[in-house]
């Protein structure tokens, strides 16, 4: 008859092991998500009014949805043509009422202003309004500028916040 006991611990050892292992990897990757998604951009949707007259189109966006909360100094925004060519970029105004001078691309460079509604401590949160004029010349430019659409990226990579379009 043959000594079966060193077979056991050893098997044991083995099982204790890759259990250790296998839980482990479990608690990391679960601690490295949340620690990857709290450092994430954010993400919203924009609802964007169009006004204006014969020398100037205003804008008012709302960000319908916004989470998470963020400094505006993380912010920028860019015009989009229909190709995805940007046409005019501006960070996001630091604080609430700043008014911010602005260029956008449309048959040439044309100037406006935009500035920041919040009532939320100073941080980019939902419902917030993004108000936007632009001066235009022709009607040319104001269709021109009608077929552009409007994004917020994040600026520590660069990543898609939100997109409409501004027909």
């Amino acid at each position: 008859m043959k000594n079966k006991e060193a077979v056991s611990p050893i098997i044991g050892v083995v099982l204790l092991l890759a259990i250790t292992i296998v839980l482990a990897s479990v608690m990391f990757l679960w601690v490295s998500g949340i620690v990857l998604q709290s450092g994430s951009a954010p993400v919203g949707t924009l609802a964007v009014e169009k006004t204006g007259n014969s020398t100037l189109v205003n804008y008012t966006i709302t960000l319908t949805a916004f989470r998470p909360r963020t400094d505006p100094k993380d912010i920028v925004c860019y015009f989009y043509d229909g190709n995805g060519v940007s046409k005019g970029r501006f960070d996001f105004p630091e604080s609430p009422g700043q008014k911010k001078s602005i260029t956008v691309n449309v048959n040439g460079n044309r100037n406006g202003n935009v500035n920041w509604t919040n009532d939320d401590n100073n941080m980019v949160s939902s419902y917030d309004v993004i108000h936007i004029t632009i001066e235009v010349s022709t009607d040319k430019d104001r269709t021109l500028l009608s077929t552009y659409s409007f994004a917020l990226r994040y600026k520590p990579d660069g990543a898609l916040i939100a997109q409409a379009d501004l027909s």
